[in-house]
């Protein structure tokens, strides 16, 4: 909003509308964090558990190779059987949501791709995250092997996830690793939001401007200015129905995705569209919701949620390259599925399933009590 001109393409009222909404929803997140560190959770199935060390390396490492494993080999069938691959398809754009003429064959094994791709994001950090201390060659085979699906499938994300997460875990040792990982991550992220152009699967206007291919790259900004444009708080409020819409599989109304791709195109059929919905942030997600208030209150959840739950992560081993990486992963996988109770999907439900079965001594599902005057080993 600050270095990319919107207004050629929406109204400046809406601009003004999302730049408070945020506004709001920033400061009310902050107050929320605040407030949130102050709260304990005696014995509840969201703590990390820290007693546990390098003795379960073996088991991990078996058991993340046989997901990882299954995850790459059902996907890889699923490609077979649709016969095309996102990246070499005629037209990437509806390819890589299976959308137009790709749906019929995905909508005949979606289930399938659907699971292999939890499957495989789950387990893939976790094998990253051996594979710096274990020098495994069947390990990083199916490392490769899951990197270079999901690369040909277009989801420019989960590439390079797992490689940012290793390094912010390294990064964290020292202020100076810290200012390099954050310069280089932030540069990944704009190479990765313009990957489509340098790649040619979308043209290049001759008024090329780097900002503007960024944000056309990875268009939230304006998804979320489109979206408000054509929503009317008077008669489509979901009254929280779009926080467990998710949880229900394939195109259910209330589903966020769905439910905002809905709005924009004002049909209730989605199939022809060429997208995967719109990522609304917590102040947008609220509005949608229960109007003003919801866009204070949302954030206020976020936040009070966020400040409690990384306290689950204090007196976290400092030494252990690999204890520090499952503690992000649960974080990411576990804490993260409720910090995001407004947009609450089953496919991340099933990935606190799955990352509890990889690491089951740090499991988020085991009611842990809490680890009281004692450090961690």
């Amino acid at each position: 909003l600050l270095v990319v001109d919107y207004t050629q393409e929406t109204n400046p009222e809406v601009i003004r509308d999302l730049t408070r909404m945020n506004l709001a929803g920033a400061m009310a997140m902050v107050v929320g964090m605040i407030f949130g560190t102050q709260i304990t959770l005696p014995s509840l199935p969201l703590r990390f558990r820290q007693d546990y060390g390098r003795d379960d390396l073996p088991g991990v490492l078996r058991r993340t190779m046989r997901v990882l494993m299954v995850g790459c080999a059902i996907m890889s069938l699923c490609f077979a059987w649709m016969g095309f691959l996102p990246m070499f398809a005629e037209v990437p754009f509806l390819a890589k949501f299976f959308k137009g003429p790709y749906k019929e064959k995905y909508d005949q094994v979606s289930i399938f791709y659907r699971l292999s791709q939890v499957l495989v994001t789950t387990s893939l950090p976790v094998a990253m995250a051996m594979s710096v201390s274990l020098r495994n060659r069947k390990l990083w085979l199916l490392i490769i092997w899951a990197v270079g699906l999901f690369a040909v499938s277009l989801n420019r994300g989960t590439v390079a996830a797992g490689a940012l997460l290793m390094f912010g875990v390294w990064a964290s040792r020292s202020r100076l690793a810290m200012a390099v990982f954050l310069t280089s991550a932030t540069a990944i992220v704009c190479l990765g939001s313009s990957i489509y152009a340098l790649l040619g699967i979308i043209a290049v206007p001759e008024d090329f401007d780097l900002w503007s291919e960024i944000a056309r790259g990875a268009p939230d900004i304006q998804d979320h200015l489109t979206f408000l444009g054509a929503f009317d708080p008077d008669r489509q409020l979901t009254y929280g129905l779009t926080f467990v819409g998710g949880l229900v599989p394939s195109n259910f109304a209330f589903n966020p995705s769905v439910y905002t791709l809905a709005v924009v195109n004002e049909t209730s059929d989605i199939s022809e569209i060429a997208s995967g919905g719109f990522r609304l942030p917590p102040s947008v997600a609220g509005y949608m919701a229960f109007s003003w208030v919801g866009a204070v209150l949302v954030p206020l959840g976020t936040g009070l949620l966020t400040g409690c739950l990384t306290t689950r992560l204090r007196r976290l081993p400092s030494a252990d390259f690999f204890q520090q990486s499952v503690a992000v992963l649960w974080f990411q996988v576990v804490a993260g599925f409720w910090i995001e109770f407004y947009s609450l999907a089953y496919h991340g439900l099933i990935a606190v399933v799955v990352f509890a079965y990889l690491v089951p001594n740090a499991s988020a599902l085991s009611v842990i009590a809490p680890n009281r005057g004692r450090s961690a080993p």
